[in-house]
């Protein structure tokens, strides 16, 4: 998926809600550019976002760990390349990756794991 700070045209799409199948744009989704006057490069904003510091991509049990760790964690920095943990609105857990893709869009490769049963 693409965010994009709207600096090329004036457009922007900052947020995605990753619940649905397939996810989509979102007001206050999941997984956001943190926006204050502008938007902060790198910084990410949702439910729960912690930067994970493995050294292999995450499983989610170890992303429900950081996060229950870090309960509140709404902002973080996640510099491109970098590995997170987030939670969604349904209470599902995942991780993504940003990437810079230049002017103003990033490219976020994620994963989301379905909830357990029962």
């Amino acid at each position: 998926m693409t965010l994009d700070d709207g600096s090329s045209d004036g457009n922007p799409s900052i947020s995605w809600a990753m619940d649905p199948v397939p996810p989509r744009r979102s007001a206050g989704g999941d997984i956001s550019l943190l926006r204050q006057l502008v938007c902060a490069s790198g910084r990410y904003a949702g439910r729960t976002i912690v930067v994970y510091h493995g050294n292999s991509t995450p499983q989610r049990e170890e992303c429900v760990g950081l996060l229950n760790a870090n309960p509140g964690s709404s902002i973080a920095d996640v510099p491109d390349g970098t590995v997170a943990c987030f939670g969604t609105q349904a209470g599902r857990v995942g991780f993504f990756t940003p990437h810079a893709a230049g002017r103003g869009q990033i490219l976020v490769h994620a994963t989301v794991w379905e909830l357990p049963p029962g």
